[in-house]
């Protein structure tokens, strides 16, 4: 009876670990987006890249709105959290694709708050620095991943405030030419209704449920078995509102679990095993 007490209490750790967390392990690499003002909802800073309740300048704020970050996995993938709603998308603005910058000349790092372009999701022939694009079906959760070229066609984020928010979305080749060449594809997990104590941001305080969102699972081993080894990453929806950056200095990289944490998944194991015998 007492080994089945210790028992018990090492499981509901194990559970209380379990649900007061993301969904995935691993490390944020969220950084500043180039953007920013004093004022409370549009403030940061390379020292202070605050993404967690931060929009771009001038643009409608709130929890509804919010990128809040970037993670590198530690099984290798790539995940995004937000209060944003990147499957059915806000106010007729749907979430964007995952570009990615290999070499560092994307736009948000070298022109960030930078204002250009027409009004409007415009489409034009510019990666804005980006070299890889995760293509996105937010609704089937899937994603091709394809290498951009110099006909590569984009879509501007709407406003013209938030131009270094671009691209939004990948449109396809210029000249009728189809897609760019797929170099991988899969698909992604979705969860929804994170609290604040399991997606580590601050949410939607006024409401019952979790108002955080999160897509992970976006496979980064093609870049690590083709020797790329960094990448800036980026992500916005249809009118720009905010701006989501992330570098991983190590794609590659893999965490081993702490110590404690084997140990704790070893009393589990060793738990159900006394179950069954005594069963």
């Amino acid at each position: 009876m007492k080994k089945l007490m210790i028992v018990a209490a090492a499981m509901g750790l194990m559970n209380s670990v379990q649900l007061e967390a993301l969904p995935f392990t691993g490390t944020e690499i969220t950084i500043f987006d180039g953007n920013s003002t004093n004022e409370k909802w549009h403030r940061g800073s390379v020292s202070k890249p605050r993404e967690d309740g931060e929009v771009e300048p001038g643009m409608q704020h709130g929890q509804i709105w919010d990128l809040e970050g970037f993670w590198l996995q530690d099984n290798g993938g790539l995940a995004i959290v937000g209060g944003y709603d990147f499957k059915n998308g806000q106010s007729g603005f749907d979430a964007g694709d995952i570009f990615v910058d290999i070499d560092g000349d994307n736009i948000a790092i070298n022109q960030g708050g930078v204002h250009g372009g027409d009004k409007g999701n415009t489409e034009v022939v510019d990666t804005f620095g980006y070299d890889y694009v995760f293509d996105i079906d937010w609704e089937a959760q899937t994603y091709e991943l394809r290498e951009l070229t110099d006909s590569s066609v984009t879509s501007e984020a709407f406003y013209k405030a938030n131009y270094s928010s671009s691209a939004w979305l990948y449109v396809g080749e210029d000249g009728n030419n189809g897609l760019a060449d797929s170099v991988a594809s899969g698909s992604f997990d979705y969860e929804t209704g994170l609290t604040d104590a399991e997606a580590g941001y601050k949410g939607d305080g006024r409401r019952k449920k979790g108002t955080h969102k999160t897509a992970y699972n976006f496979d980064l081993s093609w870049f690590v078995e083709n020797g790329i080894d960094s990448a800036y990453f980026h992500n916005t929806m249809g009118c720009g509102n905010d701006n989501l950056m992330g570098y991983a200095e190590k794609i590659g990289t893999r965490k081993v679990p702490e110590p404690s944490s084997v140990a704790l998944l070893a009393l589990g194991v060793i738990g159900l095993t006394v179950l069954r015998r005594k069963a």
